[in-house]
């Protein structure tokens, strides 16, 4: 397949070691082509991994597409010796694609010829599917199999979002219920990456470089426990607060070192770490101490922002910014918090100037001052020595974010949920298309409350030049190139078209984009999705700057 020559190329220049086979019956390894093979091949990789473990070779990673995908996927389900898998592609459901393949019909023709035939593409083979073989592809239930991999093992899902045989959509399955899962959309990819090989193989090399760092970090502490790491989970003994207080990679580990080595090798390691946590750590999700508290912070004006902290116990904290005439108690706001909370991550949710419990008045155009608001909760917490470690916006919001980012640089992660690169974007839809001629005519137009019981706003020209005059793009240039920017945008977002978000990309070096299919603007039947990918965000946040501060 030509994305093989494509990956081995890019990692020989990487200076990484790549082995390709082919499965068996396919090319010229021995045996018969089975469209049902999964765990055959399942077992090739095995037989693959055992004979360069025996040669003292340590194989880091395997990377699949398709079906190989899938293959892959399966072993780390029966094996746990390669602790990261690259999913180029697969599907978690072995259902998918059939129709594709072989028309709606296929069952029908099946029972009726027995087989159905699989046409090969010029100078191929064809093949007889036959039922059997089907039978042993729709008797695996791939999300079942992921329950049963390691909870240690690095799982990467990459999929094109012009995906016709296996949609993009189907992808963030896995996401729901690998723990250590990250997912990364090739935006115009169809199912072979076509016209995107060295997208794709840029992506994966950087995953493999990044598993190769954490993995060269966790050594550097102290090999000989490695092997017991994953398994700890209670320590033996006696262990101080100190020790317990870390959770995840942190505590494990320093649960481990202290049970082997003593409090000597513990207190070195709490040492090396608190740079990054407080001595409450990250708590676990049981451990985690849950409150909310009503805080209210001055803003540079004087207006009184009102907020609501969720508690968790961390020095880290998240800010959570709302959208144009939404509030802190905005469905999105409430959701990203209650699950931040069920990860032992804190995070404080707020009104902006003019909106909901917070002084002053609504501004259409305000874009700055929400992003100064973002200033005075920023400091409120810093100057309490607490770690401000991301701000997630929604639409307003988002952009509210950016512009801080552009302008402080003490935030390292900002993620943009259906932010807009153009301000212009979404006037006619809110306004109608003859916007400007009665705002000439009448000098404001009428902002419609959006619910009952809502508030009409007028808009007035010099609010709406306030918020013309801000161009994005040329904003951004200003955001420190180490900032790490996300942006998540709804598939079907008819406000801000999800084409637009591609925009930020072309300006952010350190600017990731992932769609999710079907959500419309404020991800109305995609609310689980939307929270599970800002957690995971989050989680490589704080990973990155542990390894980081190592």
């Amino acid at each position: 397949m030509p994305w093989g020559s494509s990956f081995e190329a890019a990692l020989e220049n990487a200076g990484i070691s790549s082995f390709r086979f082919d499965f068996t019956g396919n090319g010229e390894s021995e045996g018969s082509f089975e469209i049902g093979g999964f765990w055959r091949e399942a077992d090739d990789i095995h037989a693959v991994a055992q004979h360069f473990l025996k040669a003292n070779r340590t194989v880091i990673a395997i990377v699949g597409h398709s079906k190989g995908a899938n293959a892959a996927i399966l072993y780390a389900s029966k094996y746990n010796d390669v602790k990261t898998i690259v999913n180029l592609s697969g599907t978690h459901d072995l259902k998918v694609s059939l129709v594709s393949r072989y028309g709606k019909e296929f069952l029908e023709r099946i029972r009726k010829e027995g087989f159905i035939e699989l046409e090969a593409e010029p100078g191929g083979i064809n093949y007889r599917i036959t039922e059997e073989s089907l039978k042993d592809r729709l008797n695996i239930s791939m999300l079942e199999e992921c329950l049963h991999i390691d909870k240690e093992c690095r799982f990467f899902t990459v999929h094109g979002s012009a995906d016709i045989q296996i949609p993009a959509l189907a992808a963030v399955e896995f996401d729901k219920i690998l723990p250590n899962h990250k997912f990364h959309i090739i935006e115009g990819a169809d199912h072979v990456y076509s016209d995107h090989q060295d997208e794709l193989a840029s992506v994966v090399v950087n995953f493999i470089n990044e598993t190769l760092s954490k993995d060269k970090v966790l050594s550097q502490f102290n090999p000989p426990l490695m092997s017991k790491f994953s398994a700890m989970d209670e320590p033996a003994y006696d262990v101080p607060q100190d020790v317990l207080n870390f959770s995840g990679f942190a505590n494990s580990f320093l649960k481990l070192a202290y049970c082997e080595q003593g409090i000597s090798l513990g207190e070195e390691l709490i040492s090396h770490l608190k740079n990054v946590r407080t001595k409450h750590g990250i708590v676990k999700e049981k451990e985690a101490f849950i409150a909310q508290q009503r805080v209210i912070i001055p803003n540079k004006h004087g207006n009184k922002l009102v907020g609501i902290l969720h508690e968790s116990g961390t020095q880290e904290i998240v800010i959570l910014c709302h959208g144009l005439r939404a509030n802190k108690e905005n469905f999105i706001m409430t959701n990203l918090a209650a699950v931040l909370e069920n990860a032992g991550i804190s995070s404080f949710r707020f009104d902006f100037t003019g909106n909901g419990e917070s002084e002053g008045s609504f501004e259409f155009g305000s874009y700055w001052r929400e992003a100064e608001d973002i200033r005075a909760v920023a400091q409120h917490f810093q100057e309490t020595n607490r770690t401000v470690i991301a701000i997630v916006g929604h639409s307003k919001g988002a952009n509210a974010a950016l512009l801080y980012a552009s302008k402080y640089h003490d935030i390292k992660t900002i993620v943009n949920l259906s932010g807009s690169p153009d301000l212009k974007i979404g006037l006619e839809y809110r306004f109608g298309k003859d916007f400007m001629e009665r705002l000439r005519k009448e000098g404001f137009i009428e902002l419609k409350a959006e619910s009952a019981g809502g508030i009409d706003h007028r808009v007035t020209g010099e609010s709406l030049k306030d918020r013309l005059n801000i161009i994005m793009l040329e904003e951004c240039l200003y955001i420190d190139k180490e900032c790490r920017v996300f942006t998540v945008h709804g598939g079907t977002d008819t406000i801000i078209p999800v084409v637009a978000a591609v925009e930020f990309g072309k300006v952010l070096p350190n600017h990731k984009l992932h769609i999710i299919e079907g959500a419309d603007h404020v991800y109305t039947d995609h609310q689980a999705e939307l929270a599970s990918f800002v957690v995971h965000v989050i989680k490589e946040t704080l990973q990155m700057d542990l390894l980081n501060a190592s």
